[in-house]
């Protein structure tokens, strides 16, 4: 592993736990409709967050993002592979 394939990992890293400190939210009324919340700080007292909607963590769109985020960063490796001939 070069230098380079370090430093994506760690940039990787990074992104999934910025991620993680501010995920997306979503919030459902009582007949059923879901309301898309945007992202915000994890542990944040907002007054946003206060009232009818009790907003939760879109784990799926959460995991979703890190896919993707994995998926670009396994290829960043590879391309950034050493090459012998």
């Amino acid at each position: 592993m070069n230098k380079v394939q370090r430093a994506i990992i760690v940039i990787v890293v990074i992104v999934m736990a910025a991620m993680l400190i501010y995920p997306p939210f979503h919030a459902q009324w009582k007949n059923g409709g879901i309301v898309y919340m945007g992202y915000h700080y994890i542990f944040t007292d907002n007054p946003f967050f206060k009232g009818p909607l009790k907003p939760e963590v879109t784990l799926s769109r959460l995991f979703l993002q890190w896919i993707v985020v994995l998926i670009v960063g396994i290829i960043a490796c590879y391309m950034a592979e050493d090459k012998k001939d």
